[in-house]
This record gives C-alpha cells, structure tokens and sequence, in this order.
C-alpha cells in the first residue's frame, strides 16, 4: 500500500499549531462558528461564545457597551471580522440643586422673613435619573437690627395756675418726648418741651389808707344855782 506522505505531514502537523486570536473592530450575529471549511491549506476557524456585555462607558447620559468572541484558527491564517460588537448604552443622570437665590427681606430693621429658592438645575435629571430631593423653597429671617426710633411728642399739658393775681404774672404748660422716646440712635424731639405765657397783667387795686376816727368828749358843765 502506497501513502501520500504529504497528507500524513499535513493531518500531523495541523493539530501541533492551532493558534487563538481575537477577532476585532466588526460585528458578526452568526452562530458560533465563523467558518467550517477547509481552503487550499486546509484551515479552520471557529468562534467561541460570546463574552458578557461590558458596563456602559459612562455612568451618566449616553455611551457603548462592548463584547467580544474568540476565533479558534490555525497556523498563521488571519481572523474574519466579526470577533467585537457594540451597542449604545445609557446611564442615569440624577438631578442636582443649584445654588440658593435669597430674595430681598420684607423689612428693613426689627425681623424680617426672606424666601430662598433653588431649582433642580445642576444637572437637570436625564434617562429616568432621580429627581432632586428636598424643598425648593424655603424661609429664613433678615434684618434682625433694632430699628431707629425717632422722638415725638406727648400732648401739651394743661397750664399751671397764673403766679399772681394782678401785675402780670407767668403761667407754663409743659409735654415730654415721649410719644414714642427715641430709641436706638433715632432723633430726639425738634422744638421746646416748656411754654411759659403771661398771664393776669391787670393793675392791681391801689390799697386806700384809713385815719383813726379821734372821738371828743365834753363834759358837761355843772351850774349851781343859788336860790333868793
């Protein structure tokens, strides 16, 4: 019996040399061999399964995922293509606050309230990301200073009685700042807190002087009578 020593070489030498590379750059949705024929130097490719889906290459907004297969081939033949494949991936965004904006204060002194707000701007949620918790609005007090408070004055009180009654005499009247007293570096009351008026400015009566009333008495005289 005559052998093909060619042939013998070929079926024993195959086997020592199968190679694994990994296919890249091009996608191939066959099954899991890419090739099963023997060409003009009897190769053979195979592919294995493929791998697991990669994670998506951002963890907020839009990305790829990627997986790969090996191809089994012999000697030094290349590759087909077909060893990755990609796909488009999302990743939540979850929202974020912005800054606080405080509105201006309902009083200028003594205790206000002032409103701050804040949108979910920073970021805006994208792809079914959460939403900002918290308020966004809120409260807060302003302008706790004391306020100034400028004097004023009471009502004038009633006049006292005239010094005298005749001559011309004073009579005064007064009021207190008061109404509400300065307080808190405001400014005290403009003007006089004493009035002072004239009062029973008439003559007075001239005093009239009385001499003592000098009384005379006259002893009567005694005549004697001498009886002829």
């Amino acid at each position: 019996m005559h052998f093909h020593w060619g042939l013998i070489l070929l079926v024993t030498v195959i086997p020592a040399v199968i190679t694994v590379h990994s296919a890249k750059n091009q996608q191939d949705d066959h099954g899991t061999r890419c090739h099963n024929v023997f060409g003009i130097y009897g190769s053979f490719h195979g592919w294995s399964g493929w791998s697991s889906w990669s994670k998506c290459s951002t963890t907020c907004g839009i990305g790829f995922q990627s997986r790969q297969r090996l191809c089994y081939s012999y000697s030094h033949l290349s590759c087909p293509p077909g060893g990755n494949d990609v796909k488009t991936c999302w990743s939540p965004c979850p929202g974020g606050w912005s800054s606080w904006s405080i509105h201006s204060c309902s009083k200028t002194c003594g205790g206000g309230i002032a409103m701050k707000h804040r949108t979910c701007t920073n970021p805006i949620p994208l792809f079914g990301g959460q939403a900002c918790s918290g308020p966004h609005v809120t409260y807060v007090s302003c302008n706790t200073n004391p306020c100034q408070v400028n004097g004023s004055w009471s009502s004038w009180q009633v006049s006292s009685q005239c010094s005298v009654s005749c001559g011309g005499g004073v009579r005064v009247r007064t009021r207190t700042c008061d109404n509400p007293a300065p307080s808190n570096g405001g400014q005290p009351c403009q003007g006089i807190s004493v009035h002072k008026e004239i009062c029973n400015t008439q003559s007075c009566p001239v005093p009239t002087t009385t001499q003592p009333t000098t009384m005379s008495t006259t002893t009567p005289q005694k005549h004697h009578y001498v009886t002829v």
